[in-house]
């Protein structure tokens, strides 16, 4: 794996020959994985940025305590708020707009994570996306890809977990790895808050990774593709 400012790179080892549905195959595999994560990310830094301007308001909100019905108020929406704080599953009720202060948009949330995923080319930019970074055409040869550094070490450690696991638990275990990497709901063991219906359904993130993942073991199996796991970090001279 080969740094490159905030950029890496990292590759598969291929063997045998190839047609251009192999080529098709496993460039959309890796890609769709990426942008999967990406879209992950990107609705992570949404949510950040969301609770920061809560926060923000939260502190502004806390010099008008004069009135013991505007105390009752502020201790309802700061257990709300608390409550958010530890599961991330629903959006506080905003307080009531403040004189010296700017209308925050609290209506809109965050972007749905499938809205994200179908919409990647309003929320990032082409320097974010995957790239081709070396093809070498031979038997052995090899594809090397360049992305951002934190998605790619994240897809490279998914890979490694899954390609070493052994082979009686992969069954049952291959759903658990991929949604560890890529859940974006964060339980809560303590306060029993359900679910909104937009993550009642299974995560999007989750599926669409497995079936990728699966492609990807499709052309290892068919000897397209030296191990995966073992040459993760391959790039072609």
């Amino acid at each position: 794996m080969s740094e490159n400012s905030n950029k890496i790179t990292f590759g598969f080892k291929t063997k045998g020959t190839w047609t251009i549905n192999d080529l098709t195959l496993l460039s959309t595999s890796i890609g769709n994985i990426y942008d999967l994560f990406l879209s992950k990310n990107i609705y992570k830094k949404a949510q950040d940025s969301y609770l920061e301007s809560l926060d923000h308001w939260f502190h502004k909100y806390e010099k008008y305590m004069d009135h013991p019905i505007m105390y009752d108020y502020y201790k309802i929406w700061k257990e709300t708020l608390r409550l958010w704080r530890k599961t991330k599953l629903f959006y506080p009720p905003p307080p009531f707009n403040l004189p010296d202060q700017a209308m925050l948009s609290l209506d809109k949330g965050i972007p749905d994570i499938e809205y994200i995923l179908n919409n990647l080319d309003y929320y990032s930019n082409e320097h974010e996306r995957l790239q081709v970074y070396r093809i070498r055409i031979s038997s052995p040869g090899g594809f090397s890809f360049q992305g951002i550094g934190e998605i790619l070490k994240e897809i490279r450690e998914m890979v490694k977990d899954l390609w070493y696991r052994n082979k009686q638990e992969k069954a049952k275990g291959e759903l658990e790895i991929i949604k560890r990497y890529l859940d974006i709901c964060r339980e809560n063991e303590e306060i029993n808050v359900p679910l909104p219906k937009y993550l009642q359904k299974r995560n999007i993130l989750i599926d669409e990774t497995y079936k990728n993942i699966k492609q990807l073991k499709e052309l290892e199996s068919q000897n397209k593709l030296a191990n995966v796991g073992e040459n993760i970090d391959y790039i072609p001279e």
